[in-house]
C-alpha cells in the first residue's frame, strides 16, 4: 500500500478511473442480482403460503402480496373472464386481510365458472379468518357436499366448529380430516385433542387416545407427547406422565430440561425426595454443558429456577 502525505495532492490515473467505473458497475450488477433473487424468493415463499405449506411472517407477506396483486391485476386486464385468475387474486386479498376485495373476487370467479368448486373452500377459509363462522360454515359445507373426501376442507370445517364452540362436531371433523389425509399434520391430532379435552364437557380419555393415535402415525413427536403428559397430569396419573417423559428424554440430546420437568411432576405428585434428586440431576446436567450452551439466557433462567426448587425442598416445612 502506498501512503500519500496529507499535504500532497494525489490525482487518480485513467487506469484508476477505469477500475472505479468497472467496480461500480459490478456493484450495481451485484445489487440487481441480489434484489432479483430476493423477489424470486418472496414469490416462492408466498406460493407455499397460499397453499398453506409455509407460515409467512405478516410483514413479508404484505411486502410480497402487494406486488403479486398488482401483477395478477395486469393479467386479469388481459384475460378478464378467467375465473382462476380472479380466484388467485382473491386469495392474495385474503392474505392481505382485505376481506371486501377478496369476497368481490371470489364472487366474480364463481360467476364466471360455476363449476369451480374451490371458490367455496377458499371463501369459507376467508370467512373463518374474518371471524364470521356462520358464513364460513355455509361455504365449507357447500364445498364438502361436492367433495366429501377433501381432507383440508374437513380441517378448516373443524377449526370453524371450534370457533362456534361446537366441540363434538369439531372433533368429528378432525377425525375425518385425519382419515382422509395421506399424511396428516401433527396439528390435526393436537387440535382434535384440545377440542375434546377443553370446554364445558371435556373428554380427556378420548383426547389421550387421539394423541396416542397421532404418536403411532407420526412417531415420537415432542409436541404430541408433551400435550399427552399435560393431560395425564390433569387426570392425576403421574406415573403415566413420567413414563411418557422418559420416552422423550431417551431421544433427547440434552437431559437438563427433561430432568427439570421430571422434578416438577414428582413434586406435584408429593414425592419430594425424588423431586429433589431430579432437580439436582438437572443442575448437574447443566454444569456438564459446554460454556456456550451453559451461559445462554434460557439455560441460566432454568438453572436459577432449579436452584430455588432445591432450596425450597431442602427447607423444612413448619
Amino acid at each position: 500500500m502506498i501512503l500519500t502525505p496529507r499535504n500532497s495532492v494525489s490525482r487518480p490515473s485513467c487506469e484508476d478511473d477505469a477500475m472505479t467505473i468497472t467496480g461500480n458497475k459490478r456493484n450495481r450488477v451485484s445489487q440487481i442480482q441480489i434484489l432479483s433473487a430476493f423477489r424470486v424468493f418472496v414469490v416462492f415463499i408466498l406460493g407455499l403460503f397460499l397453499q398453506g405449506l409455509f407460515p409467512l411472517p405478516i410483514s413479508l407477506a404484505h411486502q410480497g402480496v402487494d406486488d403479486q396483486i398488482a401483477s395478477m391485476t395486469r393479467r386479469i386486464e388481459k384475460k378478464p373472464n378467467d375465473a382462476k385468475l380472479h380466484l388467485r387474486r382473491a386469495e392474495l386479498h385474503r392474505v392481505h386481510r382485505d376481506w371486501e376485495a377478496a369476497l368481490k373476487d371470489y364472487n366474480r370467479a364463481a360467476a364466471l365458472n360455476s363449476e369451480l368448486s374451490e371458490v367455496d373452500l377458499y371463501r369459507g377459509r376467508m370467512y373463518y379468518e374474518a371471524k364470521q363462522p356462520d358464513k364460513a360454515e355455509a361455504a365449507l359445507s357447500r364445498f364438502i357436499r361436492k367433495k366429501p373426501e377433501h381432507s383440508v376442507a374437513r380441517f378448516w370445517q373443524a377449526r370453524n366448529y371450534l370457533k362456534m364452540d361446537q366441540r363434538k362436531k369439531a372433533a368429528d371433523a378432525y377425525t375425518q380430516a385425519i382419515a382422509l389425509a395421506a399424511d396428516p399434520s401433527p396439528d390435526y391430532f393436537i387440535e382434535r385433542a384440545r377440542a375434546l379435552a377443553e370446554g364445558k364437557s371435556p373428554d380427556i380419555e378420548k383426547a389421550i387416545e387421539g394423541l396416542n393415535e397421532g404418536l403411532s402415525v407420526k412417531g415420537p413427536l415432542v409436541t404430541l407427547q408433551l400435550y399427552a403428559i399435560a393431560l395425564e397430569m390433569k387426570q392425576m396419573r403421574f406415573d403415566a406422565a413420567l413414563t411418557r417423559l422418559d420416552r422423550l428424554a431417551d431421544i433427547a440430546g440434552r437431559k437438563d430440561r427433561w430432568l427439570a420437568r421430571r422434578g416438577e411432576i414428582l413434586e406435584t405428585a408429593g414425592r419430594k425426595e425424588e423431586a429433589l434428586m431430579a432437580y439436582q440431576s438437572a443442575l448437574a446436567a447443566i454444569e456438564s454443558l459446554p460454556a456456550f450452551r451453559k451461559n445462554t439466557r434460557s439455560t441460566l433462567a432454568l438453572k436459577n429456577r432449579l436452584s430455588k426448587s432445591v432450596v425450597r425442598l431442602r427447607t423444612p416445612t413448619q
